[in-house]
């Protein structure tokens, strides 16, 4: 799948987080979770999300409910060559009711400083975490994993309630994005290819499904006419075989689909 074909799909299917949220009691600054690292200084709140493993392919998203104003978010790559695309809704509407919602979607394996900044007129509730096509692969979540669509969940990795009004927040996290050729991966099944493998990979296609399609409708008319020996029609059946093996180890081989 394509990288904008990955940022349109993953936008989709985070619009089903908030039939997953999970209500909370809301708990006092005072009495903030051991997972977070909280300082008040003048109605400012920092909030040290817990630094998150990411497999290639997969996503960092973060919702607020209620919706907060004033957001603001951005991501510092230490590998400067990678680049990401984020994604800010602060009224985005939902099955139960409207949140707040950041998405960052990642475009290459590396290390990654997420900040996102907000301001609060009333207590609130924060869901943290990852969207993966594999959520085998991730250990010690916060909460169970909520199925967004088939095959496709959100993973909660920090989960808690705020209860200060009229206050500003910064939440800051480190992600960590592994390499695509790392056992486990949690990207999505299927790539596309570069042009020229593509091009080459359906011109096959369309071959074997002609010859396929010949020898089939030849097979067909030559029955009305005449009786067609058992032999041709174990041929036709193995050819048909033959012909959607080949173009599924064509395209395993061009890394379209994962074995």
């Amino acid at each position: 799948m394509g990288e904008k074909t990955r940022e349109v799909f993953g936008i989709a299917c985070l619009g089903l987080l908030l039939a997953a949220v999970m209500v909370s009691p809301l708990l006092a600054s005072s009495a903030m979770p051991a997972s977070s690292d909280v300082s008040v200084i003048e109605r400012q709140i920092k909030i040290s999300f817990v630094s998150l493993k990411v497999n290639y392919g997969d996503y960092v998203a973060m919702f607020v409910s209620p919706p907060v104003i004033n957001v603001s978010a951005y991501a510092k790559a230490l590998n400067v060559s990678e680049t990401y695309d984020m994604h800010v809704i602060e009224d985005y509407p939902g099955f139960m009711n409207t949140s707040t919602l950041v998405v960052m979607i990642p475009h290459g394996s590396g290390t990654y400083d997420l900040t996102v900044s907000f301001f609060s007129k009333g207590p609130f509730e924060v869901q943290y975490g990852v969207v993966t096509s594999n959520y085998t692969a991730y250990q010690h979540l916060a909460a169970l994993p909520y199925s967004l669509a088939s095959g496709v969940w959100f993973l909660p990795m920090f989960v808690s309630s705020y209860a200060d009004n009229g206050t500003f927040y910064n939440a800051s996290a480190q992600v960590t994005v592994l390499p695509k050729s790392g056992s486990g991966s949690g990207g999505l099944p299927i790539r596309i290819p570069p042009v020229v493998p593509l091009l080459t990979l359906m011109v096959t296609s369309a071959l074997l499904a002609y010859i396929d399609v010949f020898v089939v409708y030849d097979t067909y008319w030559k029955s009305k006419a005449e009786e067609v020996s058992r032999k041709r029609w174990v041929g036709l059946v193995l050819l048909v075989i033959f012909s959607v093996t080949f173009v599924y180890i064509l395209m395993v081989a061009m890394g379209v689909v994962m074995p």
